[in-house]
Formats: C-alpha cells, structure tokens, sequence
C-alpha cells in the first residue's frame, strides 16, 4: 500500500544505510558520535564495514566489542545495523583465516602459456601440451618428457593448473575457492558464526542483514590467461556433461574445434558450482537465522564472465539482492548510465518476488559530487527498480592514507554534511514507495549471458563478436528507458527455474511479459528456445534487433536459425523511434510523454508500480544540462496526487482535456523529477483548458552583494623534501611518490588500502623505525595579522618545526580528528616558511602526508606558488576559487538587501537564484531559513518571511572537501577517483566554487 503519512515520516526501514568504513582504532564514542550524525541527517542504517586502515584485530576482542555497541546504540535510536562479512574485499577469505585453517582452500586457476617448442622445460605443474599445427589446430604432445616435434621452430601451447599466489589485499594468504562448499562452510563458520555469537540475539530486528562484497571465482592476476580451475572442477564437468573437459583445454582458449560448445558448459558448470557452493549456502543460512543476505558481484565487468560467469542466477539466492553503482561518468568504463547492471538485479526481484534491491553507489565519483549530481545518480536507479540505497562511504577517520580511498565520504568532515538531511529524507521516502506494490512492465529483454559465454576467451583481444553482442544488448535497454518503456531482463538459468508459458504470456516467477525482445546472440539455451517457441504458437510477440541465434547449448542448430527467419519473429533496425513504433503497434505499456517544443524527451526514465487501485509514476530527467515542458498523457480521469519526496508533501493536479486524450504538464528542470499518485478508483477534475501561469507584477533585481567565509582559509601543501636518518636533503616532490619511495627504499609495503591491515603486523615489524624529516616550504607576501594554524596529522609521532621554533598542538582539530591544529603565526616570517616534520618513529604504520595552513588569509600565486596574504574586504560573486581561496572547503555567505511594500494578504514573494557552483546553497530571508537548495530550479517562496520596508537576503554557498584533498590535477577520466589519483606534479586544477551573484525578487498579486 501506498501510505501517505507512512511516507512523509518514512521510518528508518526505509532510509538509506551508508557504508561505514571502520578504517582505524574504533573508540566506543567516536563510533557513538557519528552514529548520532547519520541519525540526525536522515540516514536510517549503517553497514559495519571493515575497511584498509582497521587498527583492531578482525573478529577480535575489541571489534566484536565495537560491534555490540554500535547495535545497541542502534537499537536505542530505532536504526538498522548491518554486517559485513569480510575485513575489506572482495568476501570469501575472512581476513585470510580460510586459507591459513586449509591451504587446499585457495582457489585455483587453469593458466595457458604459449612459447617457442625449444623453450619447453619439465614443469611439475604442466598438464597437458599441444603442439600448434596452424589454421586453428592442435596435437596433443607429451610433457613433461619433450615433445615429439619434427619443426623445432613450432609454437607449443602448455596448460598448468595451480593455486594462486598469496597477496597483501588478502592479508597475505591466497584468495578462497568460492566453488568449494567446504570452504564456503569455513568462512560462514570463521565468520557468520562469530557474528550470530557476540550479536545473534539482535538478528531479523536490529541487524536485518549482512552484505558480501564482489566475492568472484578469482582468476588470478589480471593480464595472464587464466579461467578459474575450482577443486573437483573435471569430476563435477564430466557428471554434468559426460565428457572430459580436460581433453579440450585448446577450444577454451582459441575459436578450435566445437569450441561454443565447451565453452557454454565450462562456464555453465563453473556457475553453478558458484552459486550452490557460495550463494545459495550463505542465503540458506541467513535464511536459517533471521537475516537478509545482501551485497554485489562483479556485476560490471560483462561481457567478461570471469568472475561469477552470469550475475542474475546468483540474485535467485539473496533475500535483498544488490549491486555496485560507483563513479560520475557515463563514458567509458561507465557504471553510473550502465543501465544492464541495474535491470539485471531490479528484474530478479521484480520475477521472484523480492521486496528490496539494494545499490552501494556514489563511490570513486569524488569529493566534489554535489547534491545535484547525488539525486540525480539516486532517481536514474530508482526508475530502474533500486530501493534501498548503500551510499559509499563514511569514512571514520581521514587520516593518512584513509582519505584517498575511492572518495567521497558522507560525515561532519563535509562542509556540506549538516544540510544532507534534504537528501536523507528524499532518498528515504523514494525508497518506501519503490518498495511497495508491484513493479508494472510487459516487455521481456533476454539477456544474451550465453551467448558470451561462448564467444569470451580470455587469450583473444578485439573479439568483434562479443563487443556486438554487449553494445546491443546495453544499446537497447538504454533505448527502452529513454523512450519510457518499462521491461524486465530475462536470464537463461531463471527462466529454466523459474519460466513458463500460458497462452501469449511468457512468465517468470511472478512476471508475464505480452512481448519478448531479442537482441544480438548467438547462444541460447534450448530450455529458453523451448518456451519461446511455445510463446510464439501461443500470439506472444517477439522482436529481434541484431544477430540472431544459431546455437543451441553452443550446439550449431538449424532448427533455432529457421525460427528466427520464421514470421512468427519481427525485425526492426535498432532505434528509438522503430522501437517505440513496433512496442506501441503490439499494445505494450509505454508511459506517453511528449515535450511541447518538440524536443525528443530521450533523457526522462519512468517507473511505475501498481497496488490495487492505486499506480505511482516516478519520472527523472537525467540530464544536468537540459530541461523539458511535457505533456504526459493519462489512460482515464482519475484522482491524482503529486507527492513531493523533499518536504514530504502533496497537492493535487487537475488534468486537461486535449486532442481528444487527458493529460498534465509536468516541468523538468535539469535532474528534475516527479513523483505521481494515481487512485483509478476516485474520479478526479478535469479542466478544459491547459493551465495558465501566474502573472508576476512586481521584479526587484539584486545585484549588490558581499560575501565573507564562514570557516578558515587553507593552503594544502602536497610537496616535501625529506633527509634520512641526518643525511643530506633530497629532492622535493609530491608527498605520496616521495613517501612510496621511501617506504620501497627501507623495505617496507606501501601505504595503502590494499596493503595488509595495520593490525596483521607483528610486533617485529611495528619495531623497525627509521629517523625521518620532511620539509614543507610555503610562502608569505607580508606578516599575517589574523590567525594561522597547520593542519598536521600523527601528533603523536612528529615533532613540529616552524623556521626552527618548535610548535606544539593546541588540542583543536581541523575538519577531522586525524588533521591537528598548531599554532604557528608568531613562528612566520614574510618570505620563505619551511615546516619540518621530524620523527625516529618513521616506519611501517607511519607515513607522510599532506599538511595545511589554514587560518585568516588569501591566497595570491606568483613564481614561488600560492602565497599568503591579508583579506583585502569581502568576497565578490564569482568563483572564489580565482578570488584567494582555492584550497577553500566551506562555505561562503553572499549578503543583499532590498525594499518592498508588502501589500495585502494576497501577495505571494520568491526569490529566484542564478547559478551558484557548490556543492547546496542555503537561503536566508531576514535571519530565517527559508530553504536549503540542491538542484533547480532555485526559487524560493519567502512570503512568510517578508516585511514592510527594507529586508536582507543571504545566499550561503556550500563545497566539498574536493579543493583541499584534491585531486588537485586533471584526471584521465573526471567523476572516476581511486587511491592513485592523488600523484599530481601541480596543483592546477580546483572545483569551481561561489555564487554568480544574479537574484531576482518576484511579487505575485491576487493568487
């Protein structure tokens, strides 16, 4: 049911749960604190997320304490805590536990190696050998007592099967054979069931779930030809198969033999191994004990079936399936725009009858996304069926090398974090309606998982076929969305369990489709082709749109190629318009939206659901340049409601007569959406005309304003020069390289996410310290008359000079605990400033970073860089940016004033902004918030907040933590930040930042 005031309040059920990235020493009230912070922002959960930095041992005394305590303060304020089944990712080895309890645990990988005949040696792990006898063929040879070789000069093709190796992101052991149910069983027992011990009392309540992260088969390092080789694998091939994969190792490899074949039941047995021995015993499991098994897979590397072969038939067995939805780009190695990764897991629910679809999502997408970017990344996955919302990550410290991981982070560290609850309570009360009723959609996408099944080999480049296959595929569920067609995705293996055909439906769990797509393939599955062809003698309508199938199980099948130049099957060319014809002229569900200028409304996605009498209709415009006026025409005059999910409240739309159909105007600003209550049981208004706008009889421009910053200025320095152990200075350059280096140079591993955790090493390794400087050097253009501070981080492990005067921490912190404040402005000279960071600690777990001056300044660069100076006055409109404040994470208030009459009780007054560049801006009308703005349009109303005569405006312009942290360069790939963005030469580049100064006032009369 669809409830208005369950939705305007939105329970915590509902709302978002974050990751949180456990990433140092958990201390029972910090831990407390930033549970508080989600609360009070609108966030209803948290996932417990052990993450690289984690200080505690995992599992151990003291995280199972954070644990418990983090469930009761849950608990106490009606949140939901959610485990993590894993110490970082990818899930399955338990912090290396696995492994260590059972060497024969670590997956193992089958690795071909091509190589001149004459480099051929006795290798212990060779199992089998060929000889390359041109065009395509193979001899088997034998090995290892050397080949029979008559042309020494020939290529020999060598097969070994071995485990992996150990790994630092695996806390130094092999990764896990997830096909292995035995191993499988290890991790539940090593980690599922610690977790049932210490909290098992609060599963199904407090704790709904648990979340597995991109758990694969693991195929080994990336660049060498290898498939995945599980223990059992040839034993469990030839039972399903009846024959011995182990005699057609070539034809997995190169286009040989009846190589479709072998390769659709190699990874049709590898899957399936995966998904008993790991998916469906974790879910039974959790199913067992009152928990929901959520979390993704490696959902966003298809074509390629490496890692868990075909994602769908995985969903089956989770009670809230999910996926990763990471980035800002949608250009190449796009997640965010990839509508298939979506559909896939949004369709399993929808046919199987699953209540939630969970994304982890906004990761990598960097410091600067802005809440305009963050709605519209939210409501382009919920048009595609996402319902609960994973945002990553909340990092619980920023410290060292903890700040670079994959960013942003969702905390009070955020300029921007105390106006989030906008968003908290958008995200949540979308969630609660897209999790009610049932999704509404009658067209039916097979997805083509087989056929690159067949078609992938790890050992060949430029595969023309399988690229057709994936840009057919993502072309054409890009094609449904932008002309507003709803539709599920179809997988061989669900439609096998759970498909079926009564008259011209074709069915899936709960879902009939009236019309089946096809787009490019060349595999299908014989059980598919079976109901398929039961769906067209039954008036089911098929349409293909690319290459159509001409093998059955990888077998070559001339009864599937007649069918599908049968005229039971309609050929249209890929297209909006052919698509949009052919799905209209069959009768399918299409919502009917027209834009009154003419342009094509291709950037507007749907969804729709239905309970009972009631349907809702969430349209989103993803686009952040353009804007639409559409006609949206209804099937009938029923009563309808426009719900709006930022306030939480609704107002009644009153439809026109037009052409003969009834209809309604919708506005779509730029990442704008609408939210529709449709009751078809109540008979609404109707008007015989279009609406007509308010007649604005009063303009008052304001364009006089002066801004001033909210919180200090910064300077990031990210340059250093260090002496070791009282050599001579070396060669400045940025901090992170000098640091790798350095840690290179004294042998130990990098700072890094990925490195083992700090609590793995022993005391041995924590012991081995070196005697460090580091110099940073800053300028001044004059003594500085306000304050000044460095940011610093490890007080406890440098000494701090500055120009030779020790400083010591004046117990405040900067934006995060991990960043201490020293005081240092009676310590500078005009000129050349050097810091030095001096320590005989500099080891393992210590690293050098970044510092920040920040304090009362501008910044001016000259030859020398950026230089400190005395504020000059107020801060203009612009981009403070290029005004002395690059480095500047905060917030700038731009003041105005203005004269107006108020006359009568029938006026009504906004105000409308021009552009402002920031994260959300906030306005205030003579002292009172009259609104917190995170995307357009920006008009405000401020009536209630007007008076007679002479009133003040104020503009507050929020960033993010993007131009103090960086990257501070350009990026191959903006929207795309990993840890290793963060190495710039120059710091060139910061996110524009201010306020364009252009308002207008207007007065409305009579309304």
């Amino acid at each position: 049911m669809f409830k208005y005031e369950k939705y305007k309040t939105c329970d915590n059920e509902y709302r978002s749960a974050p990751f949180w990235s456990w990433n140092d020493k958990l201390e029972k009230d910090e831990l407390i604190r930033q549970i508080h912070e989600m609360h009070e922002q609108g966030i209803g959960g948290f996932f417990m997320h052990p993450r690289g930095g984690l200080a505690d041992e995992y599992l151990g005394e003291s995280f199972m304490e954070a644990v418990k305590a983090c469930v009761e303060e849950a608990e106490k304020l009606g949140m939901k805590a959610w485990l993590y089944d894993e110490d970082r990712f990818p899930s399955g080895y338990a912090a290396g536990m696995v492994t260590k309890e059972n060497p024969d645990y670590a997956a193992g990988v089958l690795e071909m190696e091509k190589l001149p005949s004459t480099q051929l040696k006795n290798d212990g792990d060779i199992v089998k050998a060929y000889l390359c006898c041109g065009e395509g063929s193979f001899k088997q040879i034998d090995k290892p007592a050397g080949p029979d070789i008559s042309d020494a000069e020939r290529d020999i093709v060598i097969f070994r099967i071995k485990k992996v190796s150990r790994h630092p992101g695996f806390d130094n052991q092999p990764y896990t054979d997830l096909c292995n149910k035995e191993a499988v069983d290890a991790f539940i027992r090593i980690t599922y069931e610690a977790y049932k011990k210490t909290v098992g009392m609060y599963f199904g309540t407090v704790i709904p779930g648990i979340f597995t992260d991109e758990p694969s088969f693991y195929p080994g390092e990336r660049g060498r030809y290898r498939l995945p080789w599980p223990a059992g694998f040839d034993a469990e091939f030839r039972r399903k198969k009846g024959y011995d994969i182990m005699e057609h190792f070539p034809e997995l490899f190169f286009d040989t033999g009846n190589y479709r074949k072998t390769r659709f039941d190699f990874w049709d047995v590898l899957s399936a191994m995966f998904v008993e021995a790991f998916t469906k015993n974790i879910y039974e499991w959790c199913e067992e004990n009152g928990l929901q098994f959520t979390g993704h897979f490696w959902e966003h590397v298809f074509p390629n079936p490496l890692y868990t072969g075909s994602v769908m038939p995985n969903y089956e067995f989770m009670q809230v399936p999910g996926i990763d939805m990471l980035f800002n780009t949608e250009e190449e190695r796009e997640q965010f725009g990839n509508v298939l990764i979506v559909k896939e897991v949004s369709s399993v629910a929808n046919q199987l009858g699953r209540e939630r679809v969970m994304s982890e999502t906004y990761g990598a997408s960097g410091w600067e996304l802005n809440f305009a970017d963050q709605k519209r990344v939210a409501d382009w996955q919920f048009a595609l069926g996402i319902n609960l919302v994973c945002q990553h990550l909340v990092l619980y410290s920023l410290k060292g090398y903890r700040k670079r991981d994959f960013p942003l982070s969702f905390m009070d560290h955020q300029p921007w974090w105390k106006y989030y609850r906008i968003l908290g309570d958008y995200i949540g009360r979308l969630s609660y309606i897209m999790s009610q009723g049932d999704f509404v959609g009658d067209v039916l996408v097979l997805h083509p998982a087989s056929s690159t099944w067949a078609e992938f080999s790890p050992n060949k480049q430029g595969n023309s076929l399988l690229e057709e296959i994936e840009k057919s595929v993502k072309s054409l569920v890009k094609t449904l969305c932008e002309i507003q067609c709803p539709f599920d995705l179809g997988d061989d293996v669900i439609i096998q369990r759970h498909g079926r055909v009564v008259g011209d439906r074709f069915i899936i769990g709960k879902m009939a489709y009236r019309t089946v797509i096809v787009p490019s393939m060349t595999v299908m599955r014989s059980s598919s082709y079976e109901l398929l062809r039961q769906f067209a003698q039954g008036g089911g309508r098929i349409i293909v749109t690319g290459i159509t199938p001409s093998y059955l199980d990888g077998q070559e099948s001339q009864e599937l190629r007649e069918f599908f130049k049968s005229n039971l099957v309609v050929r249209i060319a890929p297209g909006r318009q052919s698509l949009k014809k052919a799905l209209n002229d069959m009768g399918n569900t299409l919502i009917h939206i027209e834009d009154i200028s003419g342009k094509e409304p291709h950037n507007i996605y749907c969804h729709v659901r239905k309970c009972n009498g009631t349907k809702v209709i969430f349209l989103c415009n993803i686009s952040r340049e353009e804007s639409y006026n559409v006609r949206l025409r209804l099937d009938g005059q029923h009563y309808i409601e426009e719900w709006d999910p930022v306030s939480g409240e609704k107002s009644v739309l009153v439809p026109y007569e037009h052409d003969g159909g009834i209809y309604i105007d919708l506005v779509f600003e730029p990442v704008g959406s609408h939210l529709l209550v449709i009751n078809a049981d109540m008979k609404g208004l109707l008007s015989y005309e279009r609406p007509g706008s308010g007649k604005s009889v009063d303009l008052i421009n304001l364009s006089e304003w002066s801004g001033r910053r909210t919180e200090y200025n910064a300077l990031t320095i990210n340059r250093c020069s260090i002496s070791l152990d009282g050599g001579a200075w070396e060669a400045e350059d940025n901090v992170l390289l000098i640091d790798d280096e350095l840690k290179d140079r004294l042998g130990f591993e990098r700072a890094h996410i990925f490195s083992r955790q700090p609590w793995m090493y022993s005391c041995e390794e924590r012991n081995r310290v070196y005697s460090v400087k580091a110099k940073y050097v800053f300028y001044t253009g004059e003594r500085i008359s306000g304050e000044v501070f460095a940011a610093i981080e490890s007080p406890d492990v440098f000494n701090v000079y500055v120009n030779g005067r020790e400083v010591r921490p004046t117990g405040r912190t900067y934006k995060d605990r991990a960043f201490v404040m020293y005081d240092i402005k009676e310590a500078l000279l005009p000129g050349r400033n050097e810091i030095i960071l001096d320590t005989d600690k500099y080891g393992q777990l210590v690293s050098l970073e970044s510092i920040y001056i920040v304090g009362d300044f501008k910044l001016a660069k000259d030859s020398r860089g950026f230089v400190l100076h005395n504020e000059d006055g107020d801060i203009m409109p612009g981009d403070w940016t290029l005004l002395g404040y690059p480095y500047y994470s905060g917030s700038v208030r731009y003041s105005a004033e203005f004269e107006i009459a108020v006359d009568g009780d029938d006026s009504r007054v906004e105000i409308e902004l021009g552009d402002f560049w920031g994260a959300v801006s906030r306005v205030i009308v003579n002292g009172n918030e009259a609104s917190i703005l995170g995307w357009k349009p920006y008009r405000v109303d401020i009536t209630k907040y007007i008076q007679d005569g002479r009133n003040s405006v104020e503009v507050e312009v929020v960033n993010s933590l993007q131009n103090l942290l960086g990257p501070h360069h350009y990026l191959p790939m903006e929207g795309l930040v990993t840890p290793g963005s963060f190495y710039c030469k120059e710091d060139v580049k910061f996110d524009k930042s201010g306020f364009s100064g252009e308002a207008v006032i207007r007065v409305y009369k009579g309304e």
